[in-house]
């Protein structure tokens, strides 16, 4: 019984409380007196300033220029394509591709090379599969710009040759 009229009294000081004036009173919350804030109505909001938008342009003279290289070395790092992504070599000049292919899922990590000349169309292919941490070393003995296609991904990168 006493449970029951604790309960409707809670429900009358909710109901009571429920529709109460909206400006500010004075509440007993843990035994201090707390002011309800005021509500005021028909007040027009402020629209934030609008923000212009600004663009720098990088000082090119800043920049590091992509140097041409006599022999270098690439890795092959698996969807995510090549490290570096492109690169420039002299012509006559070797480069090593690393299969350093970083996934956990791949049980086969291997990888195969396409490389076009896009000037010439002609392609060679690593003849053997790239075993992880396994190299393959190709020497572009002619100008122009390659494409190096890893064949399990279909990812791309580009080679100039100058």
């Amino acid at each position: 019984m006493k449970k029951l009229l604790l309960i409707i009294g809670l429900m009358a000081m909710l109901l009571i409380a429920g529709c109460s004036d909206s400006k500010t009173t004075k509440k007993a919350v843990s035994g201090k007196a707390v002011a309800t804030p005021k509500v005021v109505e028909n007040t027009p909001v402020k629209k934030p300033a609008p923000v212009t938008p600004t663009t720098t342009t990088p000082d090119k003279s800043k920049m590091a220029k992509s140097a041409t290289i006599a022999s270098g070395t690439m890795e092959i790092i698996g969807s995510k394509g090549f490290k570096p992504t492109t690169m420039k070599i002299k012509k006559g000049a070797s480069l090593t591709f690393v299969n350093k292919n970083p996934s956990a899922i791949d049980l086969n990590k291997n990888a195969v090379l396409n490389i076009q000349n896009k000037n010439t169309g002609l392609v060679s292919t690593s003849k053997d599969q790239i075993p992880y941490e396994g190299k393959y070393t190709h020497t572009f003995a002619e100008a122009g710009e390659y494409k190096v296609w890893d064949v399990g991904y279909g990812v791309m990168s580009t080679i100039t040759v100058e």
